[in-house]
Order: C-alpha cells, then sequence, then structure tokens
C-alpha cells in the first residue's frame, strides 16, 4: 500500500469512543490479569474471558489510562490474540499518549508479568515510528484534510520512546515460552522469527503482528 493511499485509509478512520460501564460479570474480568504461566495453562478460558470483555477499565477506574491499556496489551500478547493487539495499539495511538508515559507498573511479585509488560513499550515504539516515519504524527486527526496530510509529511519527525523503567527490569533467569498459533513454540533465539524486543527479558516468542494502518 502506497503512502497515498495509507492516508486515504486512515482518514477513514476513528478513534474508539468511551465504552459505557456494563452490568456482565465479566465486562472487565480481572485486574491484575493472571500471570503469564497461568494464561496460557488455561488459554481456552481466558480467551472467552476476553471476548465478553465491555469496559476498557475496572469498574472502580471509570476511565481509560496508559497502564490498563498497557495490561490490556499484555493479555492480548500472550494469548496470541492479534486481531486485539492490533486493536489495542491503534486505541493508544488515538488516545495519543506518549509510550514513554506509561507509568511502571512495579509488578515486582510476578516477575515473568512484569518482563512481558516491560517489553510491551518497545514494540510499541516500534509500531509507532513506522508510522511517524511515514508522515502520520500522533497528534494527527483521525480525519485529516489533504493539506493536513502534505503539512505533516513535510514536518520534521517525532519518534517515540520507552519510558526509562523498562530499562530496568531484568530478564528472566529461565526462559519464557509463547506459544504461537496451535500452541508452536520457538526452540532458540536463534531462529530468526523470535521478537528480539521480548529477547531483551529472556521471553521466547514470535515477532508479534504489531504494524496497523
Amino acid at each position: 500500500m502506497n503512502l497515498k493511499n495509507i492516508f486515504s485509509h486512515l482518514a477513514r478512520r476513528h478513534p474508539a469512543s468511551a465504552e459505557v460501564i456494563s452490568s456482565n460479570p465479566n465486562a472487565y474480568p480481572r485486574f491484575p490479569p493472571p500471570p503469564p504461566e497461568e494464561l496460557l495453562s488455561r488459554s481456552s478460558y481466558y480467551n472467552n474471558l476476553l471476548s465478553q470483555r465491555e469496559n476498557l477499565a475496572p469498574p472502580d477506574s471509570p476511565t481509560d489510562t496508559p497502564l490498563f491499556a498497557l495490561y490490556r496489551l499484555y493479555e492480548h500478547l500472550v494469548l496470541n490474540r492479534t486481531t486485539g493487539l492490533r486493536n489495542e495499539l491503534e486505541r493508544f495511538w488515538f488516545n495519543k499518549w506518549p509510550v514513554s508515559s506509561i507509568p511502571d507498573p512495579q509488578d515486582h511479585s510476578e516477575p515473568a508479568r512484569y518482563a512481558v509488560l516491560a517489553c510491551i513499550p518497545a514494540l510499541m515504539a516500534l509500531a509507532f515510528n513506522k508510522r511517524i516515519e511515514l508522515g502520520i504524527p500522533r497528534r494527527a486527526d483521525a480525519i485529516m484534510s489533504m493539506e493536513e496530510i502534505e503539512k505533516y509529511r513535510n514536518e520534521e519527525r517525532v519518534y517515540e520512546q520507552v519510558p526509562q523503567w523498562t530499562l530496568s527490569v531484568k530478564p528472566l533467569q529461565a526462559i519464557l515460552k509463547i506459544p504461537h498459533d496451535g500452541g508452536e513454540t520457538l526452540e532458540s533465539f536463534d531462529d530468526k522469527r523470535a521478537s528480539p524486543q521480548l529477547r531483551e527479558k529472556n521471553i521466547l516468542c514470535w515477532q508479534p503482528h504489531i504494524h496497523f494502518i
């Protein structure tokens, strides 16, 4: 898809509206979500719960935040929910939160969960910076005039950075393997399909599908 078509497609997109609090008990299944080992051991159960989610935040927190978004991305990543992952990336993009603004969850009680959380901002920066490179800045509205598109294309690029706390989260002592479709796992970090961003924390997983239009 060429740049003109990308902008035309983007102009038809609208940021997601705020969700209404629901009486469904599974409208927001659990916060924080379980550690990776539990999600993977009962993947069908947790996939079913996530498919019922209606709210972006727990009942006692009616507004969405970068931290809640980070945990939703975590769930989709571990459970290999590609569509959900990309939808959350797109939602974060249109909320215009800087990636560097994601606060430290300080999830020290669950090292594996904390390690995955610490990798996600790097994946976000990779996806967002690709769009920025194409001339789509974070401040751009979903609907743009041709004059705005031309203006953005000629502006200096301002790229996303990861939050500093992600750099201080230690890699896991034992490799955490996250399965792909059909439960298949990679055998080595030497596999070209392995994610470099997740490898930083000793997590072996396919590079997620993070790019969106």
